[in-house]
């Protein structure tokens, strides 16, 4: 089970950040009908992004996964956070805070990290470069002190009319190399994520992280409320030891402008 709690972990961790950092992604696009939408629907379900926001943006978020087939049915993480400076004109970053567990079956708060990232994009190639890391700092109480996992993420936006795809690479170290290693510490691996647009309201994405394989999809209700809401299945190439089938992922994410 600690394996698991490991990836789910990681995978709440950014799924409930990356919802929200992509939310802003509109500022980015070249696209057209992108530019009225107050949050955009996300492209990633696991793996960092070379997008990341600027000052005068925050967010809120929750996210949950469910697996009856588990010892381990439920859990679910909070999160927080906010940009600061301009990725456009200079550099961005996002700082943000989250919080685990808070599934029903107990272990509130068990568990914690905080993250930076520093990012830059580049208008004329539609590309955004970052680095950052996960658990900078942190606590938990169903391992040893969280371990620092960096890495390095480059994204890039294809403005196909109305239906833009965005691509997602990159390599980090710790929590991000294969959920098989017998000690990830000493080894790094890629990850990456395809987000293709059916509307502006909607996303399909397939991510690939810790040698994990995430399909879901991403929705905008509203346009003018910046609410996402996105859902898929984690693990469904069967990587995460001592798991039985897919497990059944969801976020609801908020963000909004001071």
């Amino acid at each position: 089970m600690g394996t698991r709690k490991t990836a789910a972990t990681l995978l709440l961790w950014w799924f409930t950040l990356l919802t929200v950092v992509s939310a802003h992604g509109f500022e980015f696009f070249a696209a057209k009908r992108y530019d009225e939408l107050a949050a955009l629907p996300a492209f990633s379900l696991g793996a960092p992004t070379g997008l990341v926001s600027g000052w005068g943006s925050a967010f809120m978020a929750f996210g949950g996964l469910a697996n009856t087939s588990s010892a381990d049915k439920t859990d679910g993480s909070l999160a927080a956070g906010m940009g600061l400076g301009d990725p456009i004109k200079s550099v961005g970053s996002v700082i943000s805070l989250s919080i685990g567990s808070v599934s029903p079956d107990g272990g509130l708060g068990e568990r914690g990290a905080l993250g930076v990232s520093l990012g830059k994009f580049f208008v004329g190639p539609q590309l955004g470069v970052a680095i950052g890391g996960i658990n900078v700092a942190g606590w938990s109480d169903i391992s040893e002190k969280p371990k620092l996992s960096a890495y390095v993420a480059v994204t890039k936006i294809i403005p196909i009319e109305d239906h833009p795809v965005i691509i997602n690479a990159g390599v980090g170290t710790n929590a991000f190399a294969d959920i098989q290693e017998i000690d990830p510490e000493s080894e790094a691996g890629v990850f990456a994520s395809v987000g293709v647009y059916l509307t502006p309201h909607i996303s399909l994405i397939a991510d690939y992280t810790s040698s994990i394989v995430t399909l879901g999809a991403s929705i905008l209700p509203v346009s003018d409320f910046p609410l996402i809401i996105t859902m898929g299945a984690f693990d469904v190439n069967n990587r995460v030891p001592g798991d039985e089938g897919a497990t059944f992922i969801g976020s609801v994410a908020y963000s909004f402008r001071f």
